[in-house]
């Protein structure tokens, strides 16, 4: 029988590749030649960051317990070091050396 063990998880791995992958790729197909408004595109352009923000937020906001300070340390050198130098990784590590160095100092 072809539908064993095997053959069923590959189908259904690629069952769920084309239940996730082509909704996700038919926008660039539909819109490639589509012209949008500056607004628009420049509000479209934000998205991910905004998505971004609410999913790490919360987080960051729970992170440190009784500490807010610490926490206000961390989130102020994350945000200023993105806005001005950009990435993800140096300012993810500076802010978590600073809210560490902010705990260390306030026992």
């Amino acid at each position: 029988m072809w539908l064993n063990e095997p053959n069923r998880l590959l189908l259904l791995l690629a069952g769920m590749l084309l239940a996730t992958y082509l909704p996700r790729l038919a926008p660039f197909f539909m819109m490639r030649d589509l012209r949008l408004a500056p607004r628009l595109k420049r509000f479209l352009e934000l998205i991910p960051f905004t998505a971004l923000g609410a999913l790490i937020l919360p987080g960051v906001l729970t992170s440190v317990p009784g500490h807010p300070l610490a926490m206000a340390a961390g989130i102020g050198v994350a945000a200023v070091w993105a806005w001005y130098k950009g990435g993800i990784v140096v300012p993810v590590v500076g802010a978590i050396a600073v809210t560490y160095g902010v705990l260390l100092i306030a026992g």
